[in-house]
């Protein structure tokens, strides 16, 4: 609906002059608030530059401290967004103890904020001389390998590494371990990249800067006796008669063969008989054995073999009998 332009010159005008009037107050209300000055607690990082030439500090170091800064909000506001930290410059620092007090030249503030307050006011920090050494690396294992197996050879390649740090630390270090390698259930070589446990404050300084570890996991070795084990004659067409009719004999071998070896299984004694005539002979037993096993000893050495045309054969009878 058009209004008449009487009723916009009566009305119109104070509406406008009354919405400028609330325009600005709002303005001058917003400009208020953003200059109000506030104070507000922020953590900011800590920053330590490099130290002179042939030093490194060498004690630990907060992550960062507590600032309590004060000023207009806008201004406040804006320089927490812009991610501050606290900054502190060793150019003219010397070897030993250096404490720091901490002030606002540390931390970079714009024109009306100044800093109300810093935690810990001070820090102490502790340079030392920066040296090298070579120290051998010790590969670390924790576990068990599967049963009938051993840890055999450890080593790494490269066997030393050079490392980089304070003279305190790397002067008393002897060698660096590695992360410990789990060899649970493991039956070959284990054969991985390994990671170094450094001490705080030392570094790889040399051109190998990976380790690989090498764990050998080998067959357990063991002995076992076995006594009283029969010895026959064979490849003889004749009646035998062997004695003594019985052999001990110990034999050394990977423990998961030795378990499965029994008087009747897997060892096989006998008497080479082969191209004899019907006579009394003295001979060495043959002892067969399975692979990756080795015959230690065996009592008696010599047996008394008798062949004979008769219809008997007392091969494998006792020498008592």
């Amino acid at each position: 609906m058009n209004l008449p332009r009487a009723a916009l010159t009566r009305f119109g005008k104070p509406a406008l002059w009354m919405a400028a009037v609330a325009l600005l107050g709002a303005a001058a209300f917003w400009v208020g608030y953003q200059n109000r000055a506030i104070t507000v607690e922020q953590f900011i990082p800590l920053v330590v530059g490099p130290p002179p030439s042939g030093l490194v500090v060498s004690s630990p170091m907060p992550n960062g401290v507590e600032i309590h800064l004060r000023g207009p909000r806008h201004a406040v506001e804006t320089l927490v967004k812009s991610n501050p930290a606290c900054r502190i410059d060793l150019v003219d620092a010397g070897e030993g103890t250096v404490p720091i007090l901490l002030t606002g030249n540390h931390i970079t503030l714009p024109p009306g904020i100044t800093l109300a307050g810093i935690e810990p006011a001070v820090i102490t920090l502790k340079l030392d001389r920066l040296i090298h050494k070579q120290v051998p690396v010790t590969v670390i294992f924790s576990g068990k390998p599967a049963a009938g197996y051993s840890v055999g050879e450890v080593g790494s390649t490269p066997t030393t590494i050079l490392l980089s740090g304070p003279a305190q630390r790397l002067d008393s270090l002897e060698q660096i371990p590695t992360a410990a390698v789990d060899i649970t259930g493991a039956k070959g070589t284990i054969q991985n990249p390994l990671t170094l446990d450094l001490p705080e404050g030392v570094t790889v300084a040399g051109p190998d800067k990976t380790v690989t570890g090498g764990i050998h996991i080998v067959e357990t070795i063991a002995s076992r006796k076995f006594t009283g084990m029969a010895v026959s004659g064979k490849n003889s067409p004749y009646q035998t008669r062997v004695s003594p009719a019985a052999i001990d004999i110990e034999v050394e071998g990977p423990i998961n063969i030795l378990d499965g070896l029994k008087p009747d299984k897997g060892i096989d004694i006998h008497v080479d008989l082969a191209d004899l005539k019907p006579g009394v002979y003295v001979r060495r037993a043959v002892i067969g054995l399975p692979v990756k096993t080795t015959l230690i000893s065996a009592r008696p050495e010599l047996f008394t073999v008798t062949l004979t045309t008769g219809k008997e054969n007392t091969a494998g009878k006792k020498a008592d009998q």
